[in-house]
């Protein structure tokens, strides 16, 4: 959760995609780690499932400038970047945020 309180407040949108890239790893981490204690199969996280641990832990940063944030990192990130492991990360957690946004609560 730290990681995610630092996302929006280190400035160059560079930096914003390491953070993000260290927050994916970190879930991942949790995850295997969390199995692994379990003494059960780690399970194949897809997209949806990345973005909705994604979804929670930036509903629960309360940080109302990531979107914006994101936005930016996104609009001065290379082709290249976006193509690799980095822009899949940056991508999740966009769609997140963009799930979060078009929201129905009832």
């Amino acid at each position: 959760m730290k990681l995610v309180g630092e996302l929006s407040q280190s400035g160059s949108p560079v930096t914003e995609l390491k953070t993000i890239i260290a927050i994916s790893k970190q879930i991942i981490k949790d995850i295997e780690k969390y199995y692994s204690l379990q003494k059960k199969d780690i399970p194949d996280l897809d997209p949806d499932n990345l973005s909705s641990i994604v979804m929670y832990l930036l509903c629960r940063s309360g940080n109302v400038r990531i979107f914006k944030e994101l936005k930016i990192v996104e609009s001065f990130t290379t082709t290249n970047c976006l193509n690799c492991i980095s822009g899949y990360y940056l991508n999740v957690f966009v769609a997140a945020l963009e799930s979060i946004e078009t929201m129905e609560i009832s």
